[in-house]
């Protein structure tokens, strides 16, 4: 029923949300993705196609529009337990993007795409890498997770390996 009323397609549009005035409505959407993903069994969608369903209907490109104000708000916290959410936040935000990277292949090229890759990706690491912070190994880490599971297809292995290149 969530489904068929156009309930995905709502969480995707939470992440489109002003950040700072609607924290509570991305944090949500991510949180109720990733119990999505936990209760596929019940759906009766394998893993896959959902994570292609999701791509296709622009959950990776709005959430890693998000990534960058989720890594500043982390980055910028000052109180010890908002920055504990802020990073357990993170962390599930880049769990989303690792279970959609684990679907076929269409969703490794969308990752692999100039928006996603060049210009949120690779943004987010190199700013990392240049001015290291406590979240440095958390981001270095996913992301050679991710580089890793879109090489994997031989179709993406190639862009990746170019638009890596270009940072380096």
């Amino acid at each position: 029923m969530f489904i068929s009323n156009q309930g995905l397609q709502i969480l995707i549009e939470f992440l489109n949300l002003n950040y700072d005035e609607n924290k509570d409505l991305i944090m949500l959407a991510v949180d109720s993705v990733l119990v999505i993903y936990d209760d596929q069994t019940n759906l009766q969608i394998p893993a896959e196609d959902l994570s292609v369903i999701l791509t296709r209907m622009g959950l990776l490109e709005n959430l890693v529009q998000v990534l960058p104000k989720l890594v500043s708000n982390t980055e910028n916290s000052t109180n010890g337990a908002e920055q504990a959410s802020a990073e357990k936040f993170l962390e599930k935000a880049f769990d989303v993007i690792q279970l959609l990277l684990n679907g076929n292949q269409e969703v490794k090229v969308r990752f692999c795409s100039e928006q996603v890759l060049n210009k949120n990706i690779m943004l987010i690491v190199q700013n990392s890498i240049n001015d290291p912070g406590h979240l440095t190994p958390v981001i270095v880490k996913r992301f050679i997770k991710f580089m890793q599971l879109v090489t994997q297809s031989p179709a993406t292995y190639k862009v990746s390996l170019l638009n890596l290149t270009i940072y380096l």
